[in-house]
Formats: structure tokens, C-alpha cells, sequence
């Protein structure tokens, strides 16, 4: 009896584990630029290149692809970015955060400067292909980053991502 009670308990465990999130290529619509503590002007919107997710278990791995840079007005940050994170343990709602860091140049209020970022995504899953949620960079200067450039600033929007396929 405790053999079968323990494989009940075990099966509905893995069964609460499952997400309902589809792996796959997904578009970022952004809304307007809610913080930007980085730019003279701040930017109205900042678009987002799509990005290819991959699911396993609670963990994910959000890669973004882009022949420019992940940031408008940003060098240095070409290419692949890979986020790594996870689903949260909310049984309520659905949610998963992730992040990624790298080296850039950034116009920093008037400056180019060289800077260490931390990029991350808080979202919550809306159905199997749609999650919506911020995407927050902070920017921190370099030790070499020439003189005159802000210790950090910030860019945070606003996004909704729609499965575009495998």
C-alpha cells in the first residue's frame, strides 16, 4: 500500500509540473519606454528582435537573434543574447523570470561609455503562446569607461510575445 500511495503522490507531482507555455519563436510587440535614465531624449518604444524559447522542466532559455544590436543605440551587444531563468513556483498564476549579462558601448546622457549590463525579463504565461511582462537593463559603468560617464542608468519597457511557430 505505501508503494502505491508514494507512486500516486509522485505521479501527481509530475503532474503539476507540466507547462503550459509552447516552446517556439515568439514576436515582442514593446509598449512605450516606461524608465530611461540612460538617454538625454528618452526613446518613445524600444523594439525587441524575436526571440527562440526553450522549455525544460522549470527551466527556460529565451534566445534573441539579431543582426543589430538587442538594444537600439547600443554596440557591443550584436547577436546572440541567451537569458536563462525559470518558471516561479506560483500555482496560482503562471510566471517565469530570466536574465543575461554582457558588455556594451552605451550612450549614456550625451556619452558613449563602456558598460557592464544585466538584462532581465519578468513575465506571466497569458495562454500557451502568449506571455507578457517587463523587460529591465541596467547599466553599470566600467572601471574603463572614459571619464564623464554616469556610474549606471536603466531602460525598462513593457512587452507582450506571441508564438510565431517552431
Amino acid at each position: 500500500m505505501r508503494a502505491f500511495a508514494r507512486s500516486l503522490v509522485l505521479a501527481f507531482l509530475a503532474a503539476g509540473c507540466g507547462r503550459s507555455l509552447e516552446p517556439g519563436t515568439y514576436a515582442f510587440t514593446t509598449g512605450p519606454v516606461r524608465q530611461d535614465s540612460c538617454s538625454v531624449e528618452p526613446a518613445g518604444e524600444l523594439p525587441l528582435p524575436d526571440a527562440e524559447l526553450e522549455i525544460a522542466g522549470e527551466t527556460l532559455r529565451m534566445v534573441f537573434s539579431s543582426s543589430g544590436p538587442f538594444v537600439p543605440g547600443v554596440s557591443g551587444a550584436r547577436g546572440e543574447k541567451a537569458f536563462i531563468g525559470r518558471f516561479l513556483p506560483d500555482r496560482e498564476v503562471e510566471r517565469f523570470i530570466a536574465d543575461a549579462s554582457f558588455d556594451v558601448v552605451r550612450d549614456m546622457q550625451g556619452i558613449s561609455c563602456v558598460a557592464f549590463s544585466h538584462a532581465s525579463i519578468e513575465a506571466q504565461v497569458e495562454s500557451d503562446t502568449r506571455f507578457a511582462g517587463r523587460l529591465r537593463v541596467d547599466y553599470a559603468r566600467r572601471t574603463d569607461a572614459q571619464p564623464g560617464c554616469p556610474p549606471g542608468c536603466v531602460v525598462e519597457v513593457e512587452f507582450v510575445a506571441d508564438h510565431e511557430g517552431d
